[in-house]
């Protein structure tokens, strides 16, 4: 003969072990997306730190005489802000120690480099004016300015200051490429075109750079020197039909129409 045994529980005693199986599984579950969340967060603040260490140098001022003063400790308080990736907080502590002490050069440029890092170029162009009036050969001023400069669509200033730029420092590729970007902004194709070609020898596996040449070739009407540029194109990017068609109308130019036709029939 078998027992049968059934055990039952009221709702009443139910209810709270429900309850409490709820409860458990819904604080596993925001456990699990906390976990998720926070190394996504601790990855924004430790790049936020680094930004900030790129910023300043890694060191508090120090005097000749061991004197605490009120412009030093604004500074080292400037620079501990920004190597803690704490840049916001730290413009307006720069901002009130050139208040205080308008010669202090450093401080001005790392208030830039801090304001360019916030993308607040507005902002910076008043001090790198300063910058630049004080230490006009400086090449990293100079470059500075003009990349505001062409950011705020001033492009006859910039192609100024990167033309000084590269009169220290002929092989600068960064000031080759904003000077052609500004030259070809105001229509001076020739100089631009010329820029570019220097840019070329020294990287010469870039094909968008050779591509932007040989189209500012074909505006300018000097077929045979886009001719030369979209020919290496074609043989690099045989699938690319825009490139054949553009090699295709250069060489058909350059009244050389049956090799215009291989390439508009590959």
């Amino acid at each position: 003969m078998r027992i049968g045994l059934r055990f039952s529980l009221s709702p009443a005693l139910l209810f709270p072990i429900v309850l409490r199986a709820r409860t458990l599984a819904r604080a596993s579950a925001f456990c699990i997306f906390l976990s998720l969340l926070l190394p996504v967060a601790g990855q924004a603040a430790e790049s936020a730190v680094s930004r900030g260490k790129e910023v300043v140098p890694a060191r508090t001022i120090q005097l000749k005489e061991d004197k605490d003063v009120a412009w030093k400790a604004l500074w080292d308080q400037g620079r501990e802000l920004a190597r803690n990736g704490r840049l916001v907080e730290a413009a307006p502590v720069y901002e009130a120690l050139l208040t205080m002490r308008e010669g202090l050069e450093a401080a001005r440029w790392e208030l830039v480099t801090i304001l360019l890092q916030l993308k607040r170029e507005e902002g910076a162009l008043p001090h790198l004016e300063l910058l630049v009036e004080g230490a006009p050969r400086n090449v990293q001023y100079l470059f500075a300015l003009a990349e505001v400069s062409r950011g705020r669509n001033n492009a006859a200033r910039a192609e100024a200051l990167y033309k000084k730029v590269l009169q220290r420092e002929p092989g600068n590729l960064q000031a080759l490429r904003g000077a052609a970007s500004v030259l070809v902004a105001q229509q001076k194709k020739g100089e631009a075109a010329a820029m570019l070609e220097t840019l070329l020898q020294r990287e010469p596996a870039r094909l968008a750079l050779r591509e932007e040449l040989g189209n500012l070739y074909y505006e300018m009407g000097a077929y045979d020197k886009a001719r030369a540029h979209f020919t290496v194109l074609a043989r690099e990017n045989q699938a690319d039909s825009a490139i054949l068609l553009k090699t295709a109308q250069t060489y058909d130019k350059s009244g050389l129409e049956s090799q215009a036709v291989e390439y508009w029939q590959r």
